[in-house]
């Protein structure tokens, strides 16, 4: 079993190891699998890993979070009042 390089990968790490496996024509659930072993069981679920294969196939290339609109998230709320 691989050694993973972190315990906690963020969403932007799982989500180009999906595209690049995905690039090498692997399945879903193969995904699912590869990432359970290397990580957790509960790092993604089967279903996130299809909707992402299924991004990828549309021509989705960023794994990167996208902006929202909505609540400003506490971190900055607190950079806001201590400045």
């Amino acid at each position: 079993m691989m050694r993973p390089v972190t315990d906690n990968p963020t969403s932007c790490e799982i989500r180009a190891l999906i595209w690049f496996l995905h690039g090498k024509n692997t399945s879903a659930v193969e995904i699912h699998y590869e990432l359970c072993t290397i990580y957790s069981q509960n790092v993604v679920s089967e279903g996130t890993v299809r909707q992402w294969c299924r991004m990828f196939k549309d021509g989705q290339t960023n794994v990167h979070d996208e902006e929202r609109g909505g609540r400003p998230s506490v971190v900055m709320v607190l950079f806001k009042v201590l400045t």
